[in-house]
């Protein structure tokens, strides 16, 4: 869970009361998401993601790519949203997630397709029960944003193997119309999650030395006025052309981007960064 206090002061009593804070963080996030994917109650956002169409094909290129016999970690599964595919393309699968629903019905789901390569887990994400260096690739899709991010910086670099790489899809938190459109949705989303920030991405930045960044829809945010017609698609197609410029001619433009594709990889040393320890 994000964790906007600092860990400083040393009395037992503040700590008792961060821990116990974040305890309850988490309650809030399983019940939230339990409650979700048990009765569908996200699925009228569902229609906003057609906007993501370019974001997900970025995502799924680098992903998808070179998969075939790597041990990949699905990181925040819910019910599976990549972990089949990547399991059908040869992978050896693990998904995990705070939703028992949602690791029930990845479970059920995988039996029917009669997959053996893939498996699911009940799991806190910034508390990781495997070995270190266990996974070639680790995959997720709007899961950092819900997470202390130093913490599950930290438990990726270190279940990450030598050589391997994490890729993630997420929201950013600067563009003020995006800003205003999550304002008027709160009962779509848990209090405690942080589109992130350029902030974050330094974080990043001094956890892994290598950080490659892709980002999407500025201007064609805009379509969504269209979504229901028949010009959505090829006014959607110019306008992702339009972003694809702007971002180029001036980057800073895209920081205020709707999401970003991630890809980290050479973890640094945990020590060598004391903020991110």
């Amino acid at each position: 869970m994000y964790n906007a206090l600092a860990p400083g002061g040393s009395s037992f009593f503040a700590r008792a009361w961060l821990y116990k804070g974040e305890a309850m963080g988490k309650a809030e996030e399983k019940r939230f998401f339990d409650k979700s994917f048990a009765e569908q109650t996200r699925r009228p956002l569902y229609r906003y993601y057609a906007l993501m169409r370019n974001s997900e094909e970025k995502y799924r290129e680098r992903i998808y790519g070179d998969c075939a016999g790597r041990k990949v970690l699905e990181y925040g599964c819910g019910v599976g949203s990549h972990a089949f595919r990547l399991a059908e393309n040869g992978a050896d699968v693990t998904g995990i997630d705070i939703s028992s629903v949602a690791i029930a019905k990845a479970g059920e789901r995988a039996r029917e397709l009669g997959l053996t390569n893939v498996g699911f887990e009940e799991m806190d994400a910034e508390s990781m029960a495997f070995p270190s260096e266990t996974f070639d690739m680790v995959v997720g899709t709007a899961i950092l944003h819900h997470l202390d991010l130093p913490i599950a910086m930290n438990e990726l670099a270190r279940i990450m193997r030598p050589g391997g790489r994490a890729v993630f899809m997420e929201p950013l938190a600067h563009n003020p119309a995006l800003r205003i459109f999550r304002n008027l949705t709160p009962r779509w989303r848990t209090e405690d999650e942080h589109p992130l920030t350029r902030g974050d991405i330094d974080l990043m930045r001094r956890r892994f030395r290598k950080v490659r960044l892709w980002h999407f829809h500025l201007t064609s945010f805009l379509s969504l006025l269209l979504l229901r017609t028949r010009i959505f698609w090829p006014v959607y197609d110019a306008l992702e052309k339009v972003d694809r410029g702007l971002f180029k001619l001036v980057p800073p433009l895209a920081s205020w981007s709707w999401y970003v594709v991630i890809e980290l990889s050479e973890p640094r040393p945990v020590e060598s960064d004391p903020e991110v320890a």
